[in-house]
């Protein structure tokens, strides 16, 4: 239950969630967020990368998985594919800094 309180509190722009996580299942509380958020983008971040657990991550939800130990350019470009659009707008208002 943390995880989604945490989302209503803070809305990020991001989630990096794992499927095993105490009290509730990543997967479970991805879904969760994204019932009540469509606009959430989540990835799945797990050491277990099991078909299944994609496959059901993914119908659930969540847009993207990423499999530890996580590369950090791995996980730059699955980010930036994430925020699609908003990344590169970011970035050109980021860039006069």
């Amino acid at each position: 239950m943390t995880a989604i309180a945490e989302y209503e509190r803070t809305h990020p722009d991001i989630v990096l969630m794992d499927i095993t996580m105490p009290q509730m299942e990543g997967i479970e509380a991805a879904e969760k967020i994204v019932q009540q958020h469509p606009e959430a983008r989540i990835v799945m971040v797990s050491s277990v990368g099991y078909q299944e657990n994609i496959v059901a991550a993914l119908q659930r939800g969540a847009r993207h998985f990423v499999q530890k130990p996580v590369k950090p350019e791995v996980l730059y470009e699955v980010i930036k594919y994430v925020l699609g659009e908003d990344a590169v707008v970011a970035q050109a208002a980021g860039a006069g800094d």
